[in-house]
Order: C-alpha cells, then structure tokens, then sequence
C-alpha cells in the first residue's frame, strides 16, 4: 500500500510542479535522456529582469571575465580536428573537490577529499563512432592510475539509433542516469546509491523516434585484474529504459534492471529486480526531477526523490532535494558512505529521509563551477541516527 502511494504522489507532483515552473519562464527545448542524461539539467540559460541582479554586477562581471580568460585553456584538451575521417581526437577528464563536515549521533567530522579525478582518450570519427576510456587517478597515498572507470565503442546515426559496447555505466535512476559531471547536488540520494551497479562490461542498443526513446543493455558482473577489466564471469543481466515526451518541458522515464545473483558477481547490488519510475520537468526558469524507486532482494527498498531547482540568475541555481527510503528489514538501509557512517555508531535502519538545500555558482556552465550545500537526515530501525552533512566543492571538465 504504501508503495502505491508512493507511485500516485510521484506522478502527481511531477505533474503539479511541473506546471508550476513552466509557467515561470519560457520553455528550453528537452531531448530524452537516453544516452549519458546530457539534457536532464543543463547549467542555467540567461535570464533578465530583477532576478539577474541578486548577484550583483560586480561579480557577474568578474565571472564573465573569468569565462572568457578560461575558454581557450579548456580547449587545450582536443589535440586535432579535421573533416577526414578522423573528426577529433584529444583528451577528456574531471576533477571533483570537496570539504565536508558531518555531524552526528557519534560525534563530528570534517576533511577535504578528491572525490573524483578521471582522465582518458578519445577519438571521434566521421562516420558517426566514437572511441573512449577514461581512468581513475588515485592521489590519497600515490598519484597513479587505480582503476579503468570506463572504455568503449560508441555509434550514434542520425535517425535516433545508438549502440555501444565496452565497460559502460548502466543508466538507471533519474540521478545516477545524469553524469556526475551534471548532477546538481554534491552527492546523490541514499537510495540511488544503495542500488545501483558500478560501470561493468556491457552492450547497448537504443533508439528515439516521435519523443519516445528506448534502450536494452545486456550486461556481465565480473572484473578482473588491477584495474577492473571486464570479463564474461559475473552472471548476466540486463537493463531496460523507456523515455516519453510528455509535454514540452516534462518527459517522463521508466528503467527496470533484472539481475541474476551470480556469485562470481562484483558490480551489481544484491538486488534482483530494481525499478524506477518517475519525470523531469526542464525550463529556462527552472525544473523538477521525481523519481520512484523500488528494488527487491535480500531486503526489499523503497523510495521517492524530489527535486526542484530554480535559476535565481544565469549563473546562480538554487537547489533543494527531499528523499525517503523504507525497507521491509530492519536493517535493509544503510547510512551514506559519505558521510553520515563516519559519524554514526550504528548505520543500518528499515526509515530514512532527508532533505538538502545548496547552490551552485556555474563560471563556464557544467565545466567549471562551485557547489555548495546542506542535508539533515534522519534513520530509524535497527539503528538510529539523525545528523547535518555540510558540504562545499569545486566541480570541472574538459
């Protein structure tokens, strides 16, 4: 029953809020999300009027300098271009940086971490396909290549149609579908991270045609090897994704993943079935994201994300998160790794909610900007914990 609930006001507030913020502002156009969520909250388009003011000119200013200082080093990255059958080659990375303090049932802590520095190859041809890979960089003990994130072949026609092989991200969830390049919060919900696979050696095929996308994966859990190679070991299992253009603004998403339990698996979550349902809502004034998430197992989860963002000017973007998570076990949640466990004296629970305010400052959109924000969050059950997370950091790409 409760689950039920949970799928009515899902759809319910999409559609409510959803039409609350397109009516604020002109509508930006959406393409689904089916490969990479590049669309699903872009950094803010420009606004006018009063709202650009709260930044006051003196810094806008300075910002658009700084933009225009910045461009021609963030394109130092591509090493060749041409109209051959080689387009582009270069190299593509990310640097993520942030302090956090938490505080909670077991005390108080604080650092700064690199929370992710990727970097890799890449080589784009003329015929539509696309060579990739992209590496973890350790830097806590040594500065060294720890783990092959990512790498593959990639094809996108201009009817729609895509495919893709290599060691891929499964895209399932509203939150884990979009980049970390371009989430608009530091970390991502509990729940997303509790049921979500690690990238794993996969297969893809999709398509969009008259605003509905699709797409199947097929895909092994084994790695191996220092750097986490994809093998054939691990079991098979497979994922599905539907998109739908449900208005101009708002297009709705429906993800099922199937997962066999194999022993040898060492990338998917102990989950055989995880479902998500939900919509995003996108305009030059703002958006909303919901998503319903439902996953069975050793324990069964489930949830409800909302997020609303609003642009308070073309750089500045408010915004706010509230999750709730239940279990069918007492101890089927488990505390984020970061950073609620490093402050609890028990991180296992069957409630959880949350919510989170920040603000993101874009200077080159999603290629450089600074984030900020705040989260209380409350776990009952097995254990109980109830605590702050502050957190602050840089975010870049090239």
């Amino acid at each position: 029953m409760q689950t039920k609930t949970l799928a009515v006001g899902s759809v319910a507030i999409a559609a409510a809020v959803g039409n609350l913020i397109a009516g604020g502002g002109a509508a930006s156009s959406y393409s689904a999300p089916m490969s990479g969520g590049k669309s699903m909250a872009p950094a803010p388009a420009s606004m006018t009027g009063a709202a650009t003011s709260l930044a006051g000119g003196t810094v806008h200013s300075f910002a658009d300098s700084l933009e225009a200082a910045l461009k021609p080093i963030w394109g130092l990255g591509t090493l060749y271009e041409g109209d051959g059958m080689v387009s582009e080659f270069g190299f593509h990375g990310r640097y993520h940086g942030q302090y956090y303090w938490a505080d909670g049932t077991d005390g108080n802590d604080d650092d700064y971490e690199t929370r992710r520095l990727r970097f890799g190859p890449h080589l784009d041809l003329s015929n539509g396909f696309e060579l990739e890979a992209t590496f973890d960089i350790e830097v806590d003990d040594d500065f060294d290549v720890s783990n092959l994130y990512s790498a593959g072949i990639h094809w996108e026609g201009d009817n729609g149609l895509h495919f893709g092989i290599g060691k891929l991200k499964p895209e399932i969830t509203a939150e884990y579908t979009q980049s970390s390049k371009r989430i608009l919060t530091l970390e991502r919900s509990l729940l997303v991270n509790q049921v979500v696979p690690a990238t794993t050696g996969a297969v893809r095929v999709g398509g969009e045609a008259n605003g509905l996308g699709w797409e199947v994966y097929g895909m092994f859990g084994g790695v191996d090897g220092d750097y986490n190679l994809p093998t054939t070991e691990g079991g098979f299992n497979a994922l599905g994704r539907l998109s739908y253009e449900l208005s101009d603004t708002t297009t709705g998403h429906f993800h099922y993943l199937w997962h066999d339990d194999d022993a040898d698996n060492d990338t998917f979550k102990s989950f055989d079935n995880v479902f998500s349902l939900g919509a995003t809502t996108k305009t030059d004034a703002g958006g909303l994201i919901t998503d319903l998430i439902y996953a069975t197992g050793d324990a069964d989860v489930y949830g409800l994300i909302v997020m609303p963002y609003y642009n308070l000017t073309d750089r500045l973007r408010f915004v706010v998160r509230g999750q709730y998570a239940a279990s069918d076990s007492g101890d089927g949640l488990r505390l984020q790794r970061r950073y609620e466990r490093t402050v609890a004296d028990g991180d296992r629970g069957d409630s959880y909610w949350a919510a989170y305010a920040g603000l993101n400052y874009y200077i080159m959109g999603d290629k450089l900007k600074l984030m900020s924000g705040l989260e209380y969050s409350d776990l009952s059950g097995d254990n109980d914990y109830d605590g702050w997370t502050l957190l602050t950091g840089l975010r870049l790409y090239f």
